[in-house]
């Protein structure tokens, strides 16, 4: 069996803990990397929170627009409607079913 000196159990520690250093540092560049990328994921949460909140704020100006249309419509229509009377309405149903299922989708985000 051969003796180790002090100097090199000295050197062969300081070599170890070169190696844990240069570890150490790649782990910090990575949390470094993932703190930024976890920053930006917020920042597009954010932009995306704030753009579905404009979609519905203006998806129940929209709804608030056809029923004031659809009010004015029917009180404007005679006891006896003519076939645009009748697509004039098929249209407001239409436009009422496609804001009903935008709402939907939105709804279902966050």
């Amino acid at each position: 069996m051969s003796k180790i000196t002090l100097d090199e159990l000295a050197a062969m520690i300081a070599k170890q803990f070169n190696a844990i250093d240069k570890r150490f540092d790649i782990i910090e560049s990575d949390i470094t990397g993932i703190k930024g990328d976890v920053r930006d994921l917020k920042t597009g949460q954010k932009r995306l929170e704030d753009s579905i909140w404009e979609m519905r704020s203006e998806l129940n100006d929209i709804k608030k627009r056809i029923e004031r249309i659809e009010k004015r419509t029917l009180e404007s229509l005679p006891p006896t409607r003519s076939g645009d009377d009748d697509v004039m309405v098929s249209e407001i149903v239409a436009l009422k079913k496609r804001v009903l299922i935008l709402e939907t989708k939105l709804n279902k985000s966050p």
